[in-house]
């Protein structure tokens, strides 16, 4: 099966070489790709913290600090602080990374290869971490 993809990628590249297009072709279309996926992910990123604005903030309205709703103003960044804290303790179990120093350290000893699962988690996490 592998030989057979393989045979099919080939000829392909030469046909699309023999029509002017240079041998890295295929990373137009890939970036494209890449670049509606990043699109989606920001959406559902910005969906979750809208969410959980709406969830904490806005549904409370205007009784949101007052009387025994003004300890819920301690209370909501605590249980935020104390759920971010579980979900890195035990669902979460890769190191906490900054953004580009993960994916320098990742392009430097694993060839580039972050585990899909990784942004997920971030995704997760920062939602609940808010803005």
């Amino acid at each position: 099966m592998l030989w057979t993809l393989t045979k099919v990628r080939l000829k392909l590249i030469r046909l699309l070489q023999r029509l002017g297009f240079s041998h890295d072709w295929f990373l137009i279309p890939i970036a494209g790709i890449i670049g509606v996926l990043a699109g989606l992910v920001a959406l559902a990123f910005a969906g979750m913290v809208a969410f959980c604005d709406n969830l904490f903030f806005q549904k409370m309205g205007s009784r949101a600090f007052e009387g025994p709703y003004l300890l819920m103003l301690i209370a909501l960044p605590a249980l935020g602080g104390l759920l971010v804290g579980l979900i890195q303790q035990y669902i979460a179990r890769s190191p906490a990374g900054h953004g580009i120093p993960e994916v320098i350290e990742a392009m430097a000893r694993r060839g580039g290869i972050i585990p899909g699962r990784v942004g997920i988690e971030h995704q997760q996490v920062g939602a609940f971490k808010g803005p």
